[in-house]
Parts: C-alpha cells; structure tokens; sequence
C-alpha cells in the first residue's frame, strides 16, 4: 500500500519494507548507514550487505550489544570481519537505512527474517535532504554521547555543492580509541586504565565486565584489568 506523502516521500508497509531495503542495499555506490537492535545472518537481506562489503563500499552499523542474543552476536561478527563499522547502544530501538546520503527508508522493522518477512510493519521511504540530514545527525549524536568521541572517518556526511560531492568526516582530536569493557561502546582509550567504561554504564554501574579496553574482543576482563594479553603486551 503506496502512499505519497510528499514529493520525495511515500508510506510502505510490510513487503514493500523488504524489498525496498534490499533494493537500497545493492544500489548502494559509495556508503550505508544501517541503524536496527537486530541483525542476523543467512537473510536474503545480509547476503546483500556481505556483497556490498565485499565491493568496498562503507557500512556503518548502529545497533545493541552483541551479547543480547546468539544469533545477533554472530552477524555482528561477520560484519566485523567483512569491514562494517559497528557502534553499539544497548537501549536502540530505532530503524532505518540511509545510502550515499540520499534515500532513507525509515520503518517499525528490525532487520531480520521475522521482521521483514511476517510481521505486520509500516514505514516512508524518503529522499528529502532535511530529513535524511536529521537521520544522520541522530546516530551521530547518541555515538558520540555513549563515546565521547568519533572514531576519524567513521560516519561520513555527503552533501552535494554545485553538482559535486563532498565528504566531511567528524574526527576525534587525536584520540585513540577504546572499548567500554561492560558494552563495547566506542570510546577514548585510557592508558592509566580508569576511564574504562562509557558514561551510560559509569552511571548505571551496569553488568559485567565483558570486552577487552583495548580490542573490543570478549575477555574475561575487569575494571582493575580492562585489557586482554595480547593488548597488554602491545599497548603496555
């Protein structure tokens, strides 16, 4: 059911979720912004986003924490290892997709199989440069307030400038990055070894420690001992 909104924006619901999503996966030419709770793997949906990583184009992924469910820490995984940047933020619960800065499908759906394949979903599919600005803002902004920080290079803004594009790249201040050790959230690396977890888990004093400061890799770690053996010996 197609409803249009507005010149560059339009209602879908249930199917058309799915196939506009991979439609916009694999039309991708230079960048992706993936922002879902859930991702996992063998979906028609991921197979796609392998490919896209496969031909160096670069995906950036906003999502939970890995350790919430078996087959959402394998995909996160995958993705790791093909290249995808991950952030985490264990309380997300907003979807979309944007491509080279210039559609978006914004929609109830996580991205997986359930989702996009039985349930009853609805979103908009848009390619109105204000919204899909206000999108990226979004993500950058809760990145940067579980971080501190941007990692250099990793969420890419695209604007368009007389018919040429331009990249812009929000960069940490020199700043290593390292991992909280109860989340894996992206933060600075502390050498002294006291500023290990993000602000979001100092306060909640949240769970167990979990993730190397240094790798992001799960360790058995600790406040007192953030860092894995091999991360010691190389960063030590």
């Amino acid at each position: 059911m197609l409803v249009q909104m507005g010149k560059k924006t339009i209602f879908i619901t249930d199917d058309e979720i799915n196939t506009a999503v991979n439609n916009v996966v694999a039309d991708a030419r230079e960048n992706i912004m993936l922002v879902s709770p859930w991702f996992e793997l063998k979906t028609h949906l991921m197979d796609k986003i392998l490919d896209v990583l496969a031909a160096k184009i670069k995906i950036i992924v906003l999502t939970r924490p890995e350790t919430e469910n078996e087959k959402h820490r394998a995909a996160l995984a995958e993705l790791r290892k093909r290249g995808a940047i991950i952030h985490i933020d264990p309380v997300l619960h907003t979807k979309f997709v944007i491509a080279d800065d210039e559609s978006m499908l914004m929609f109830s759906s996580n991205l997986i199989q359930t989702s996009l394949g039985r349930n009853h979903e609805c979103g908009i599919s848009t390619e109105e440069k204000d919204i899909i600005e206000a999108a990226t803002n979004n993500v950058i902004q809760i990145t940067e307030r579980r971080s501190g920080s941007i990692e250099s290079g990793q969420i890419t803004r695209m604007t368009r400038d007389g018919g040429n594009t331009k990249s812009f790249d929000r960069r940490s201040a020199a700043v290593e990055s390292g991992h909280c050790i109860y989340c894996n959230a992206l933060i600075p690396f502390d050498s002294t070894s006291r500023k290990v977890r993000c602000l979001d888990c100092f306060k909640m004093d949240a769970g167990n420690a979990r993730y190397c400061h240094g790798c992001g890799a799960p360790r058995t770690v600790s406040i007192d001992k953030p860092l894995c053996k091999d991360c010691w010996v190389r960063l030590k």
